[in-house]
């Protein structure tokens, strides 16, 4: 049995509508969940991807976008934001820079690779195809560690075009 907690906030989002999202990853992962009320989440059974669906949920991914972890070409990574800084201060910076303003950082970076980003506290999430989440990770990396943002574009742009 593997246990996981996820944000208050994002337990009813794990449920879903009547329990439908919880049902729809019990029969994909073969598990069964136990949800308490203040996030705890135990899963019994023997399929991993469950758990990383449940954390993904827990770090801001929409259901739907979550459930394709169920397909073995998709990976979850998590990048921690306090591995670039300690400064809470800092952190509202750096996670700021990733999000970009009105969200086009992350848009762009999205678009260019394919792959879903949530940010969530000190976390920057990714949801998507091997390759994908490599050059995202790797472009994400480099705004977070100083770089301009046409950089990391361009990057990515070099390696798209290969």
């Amino acid at each position: 049995m593997d246990y996981i907690n996820i944000p208050e906030d994002r337990v009813s989002v794990l449920i879903g509508p009547k329990g439908t999202t919880k049902r729809r990853i019990e029969k994909l992962g073969a598990s069964k969940l136990r949800i308490s009320n203040s996030g705890n989440v135990s899963i019994e059974g023997e399929n991993i991807t469950t758990k990383s669906v449940v954390e993904a949920i827990g770090r801001g991914f929409n259901p739907r976008t979550a459930m394709k972890l169920f397909d073995d070409e998709y990976l979850f990574e998590i990048i921690e934001l306090t591995d670039y800084s300690d400064s809470k201060s800092r952190l509202g910076v750096i996670r700021a820079r990733v999000i970009g303003r009105e969200g086009t950082v992350r848009k762009s970076i999205e678009i260019q690779t394919g792959v879903n980003l949530a940010i969530k506290g000190k976390t920057v999430s990714i949801i998507g195809k091997a390759e994908a989440v490599y050059l995202a990770r790797r472009s994400v990396e480099m705004i977070l560690a100083g770089s301009q943002h046409g950089s990391s574009f361009r990057w990515l742009k070099d390696r798209l075009s290969d």
